[in-house]
């Protein structure tokens, strides 16, 4: 399964390459001046961890960079509209049908002001916008930051800038209480299990549980430790346990859970076109699933029993360790 989540990276990272070039040979070949490419693509939840499913959106943003010059063809209007122009052609051609319908869902709504926002914003724009009034929320969205495409100059410099934002030198209590408020909003308001199901993702004791745990520990820890900065779940989970930050048997056993969850979610995608991370409700489809996961059975309700069993006590021990250590980190913050 991690191989394949990998492979899926790897061929969208891939994607955003080619396109990015093809945009930008097709804006200058209309020039009569070479045009700037101070432009770079970065990758931030799944695709920045490497970690893309079936049917995953790709959740992006573009960063352009100004010349410390002033002598240049194109003035500064010129330039913005260019890589305006830039972002725009890239986002059309990754989203054109084909045939065989869409290629990836490109999801630019994680940069600055959401979709209020500009498409694109310069280095700058986002350093200024990090130190005044970015969210909680979006310095933890940046622990999965991830150059994807574009000018590898450019690339160094925003994760330095997006790092020093992410890390900080003091993790502050208020924005501990923060996430765990919207880890619970995600559960109540976005899950909705009582009505909907269960939801390996976003529910009890899902994904989120765990890469919430994560993040909070590398924004804790990583200003002092780089070697935290990963973008992986499961190369935090690595780094952590190396470095004692967690202990090793939790380690382990939240490698357990994360990689039962992962491949369920995988599965899901595979046998629900939807990109649904809710598990079915009905007997005939849950065996279905855990056949695909190497459940056996003489029946139906056998495997589909096997698996929500497994299901019940996985999200119910992730559930356990994320209040553990919750609870510890407020107590030692107060």
């Amino acid at each position: 399964m991690v191989g394949t989540l990998t492979d899926l990276s790897c061929l969208a990272d891939l994607y955003l390459q080619v396109v990015t070039d093809l945009a930008y040979e097709e804006l200058n070949s209309k020039s009569s001046h070479p045009l700037p490419n101070d432009f770079a693509i970065f990758g931030l939840g799944k695709l920045g961890g490497r970690e893309l499913n079936f049917g995953s959106d790709l959740d992006i943003v573009f960063v352009y960079d100004a010349p410390e010059s002033r002598e240049t063809a194109f003035s500064e209007a010129e330039r913005i509209a260019h890589y305006m122009s830039y972002a725009r052609l890239i986002y059309q051609l990754t989203s054109e049908m084909t045939p065989a319908g869409f290629a990836y869902k490109v999801d630019t709504d994680l940069r600055p002001d959401g979709s209020r926002g500009d498409l694109i914003i310069s280095v700058k724009g986002y350093e200024e916008y990090f130190k005044t009034r970015a969210k909680i929320w979006e310095q933890q969205a940046m622990t999965r930051v991830r150059f994807v495409a574009g000018n590898s100059v450019l690339g160094e410099k925003f994760i330095k800038i997006a790092h020093e934002f992410a890390y900080r030198k003091k993790f502050e209590y208020g924005s501990l209480i923060e996430i765990s408020r919207l880890r619970e909003r995600m559960e109540k308001e976005l899950a909705v299990e009582p009505k909907k199901g269960k939801n390996v993702k976003l529910g009890f004791g899902g994904l989120a549980d765990i890469e919430f745990t994560l993040q909070i520990l590398q924004m804790m820890h990583g200003h002092r430790n780089p070697k935290l900065r990963q973008t992986n779940m499961l190369k935090i989970l690595k780094v952590v346990s190396a470095y004692g930050i967690l202990d090793q048997a939790e380690a382990d056993q939240l490698t357990k859970h994360y990689l039962f969850l992962r491949n369920l979610e995988c599965a899901l995608r595979i046998i629900n076109r939807s990109s649904s991370n809710y598990l079915p409700k009905d007997k005939k489809s849950l065996s279905a699933l855990a056949r695909l996961l190497g459940y056996e059975g003489e029946s139906t309700d056998q495997r589909a029993d096997a698996l929500l069993l497994d299901y019940g006590k996985t999200t119910g021990e992730v559930r356990k360790f994320y209040r553990k250590m919750l609870d510890t980190w407020l107590r030692t913050a107060l």
